[in-house]
């Protein structure tokens, strides 16, 4: 393409480094992925979920990106990584983040990037702080969803019963 004077575009990429991951050409897929901000392109979340799905990844991958996002700014990817990982039935132990101050900090950081947590991001965070012990923060958190309009649903109200009270 570039020899042709057609430069490619992030979708180009994806699409190339999708093919690459489908017939398990790892290598040249990460290649691909490391080429992009040479060429002052940014990586996307189809990017992310191309190689996310080309390297089958684990809970210690998530972690990582997820730690990475968090560290470099990118709330919203994180969030949208972090959900996608709830859908697709992932454990969502909130250490796997690496710590849970990572996991506040993403958190806390939602209102300064106009974003403000839904149900899902509140039971994810309720049930965390609940693994680690930590029950009277999870506890102020579940009073502050609810003073902030978020109503509470039946995975809300399970995480308070059973680890709670």
């Amino acid at each position: 393409m570039v020899d042709r004077s057609i430069h490619p575009n992030i979708f180009s990429y994806n699409i190339l480094i999708n093919g690459y991951c489908k017939k398990m050409k790892i290598d040249e897929a990460m290649h691909l992925f490391r080429e992009l901000p040479r060429r002052g392109l940014k990586h996307n979340r189809g990017t992310f979920n191309t190689m996310l799905q080309g390297i089958i990844p684990n809970s210690q991958t998530y972690g990582i990106l997820l730690d990475g996002l968090c560290k470099n700014g990118h709330i919203s990817e994180a969030l949208s990584l972090f959900h996608m990982m709830e859908t697709n039935g992932l454990d969502l132990d909130i250490v796997m983040i690496k710590s849970l101050t990572t996991a506040r900090a993403l958190f806390n950081n939602l209102s300064s990037k106009g974003l403000h947590p839904d149900v899902e991001t509140y039971n994810m965070m309720i049930h965390g702080l609940c693994k680690e012990g930590l029950l009277h923060e999870a506890k102020e958190l579940f009073v502050k969803m609810e003073q902030s309009g978020c109503l509470a649903n039946d995975v809300t109200h399970n995480t308070i019963i059973l680890r709670i009270y």
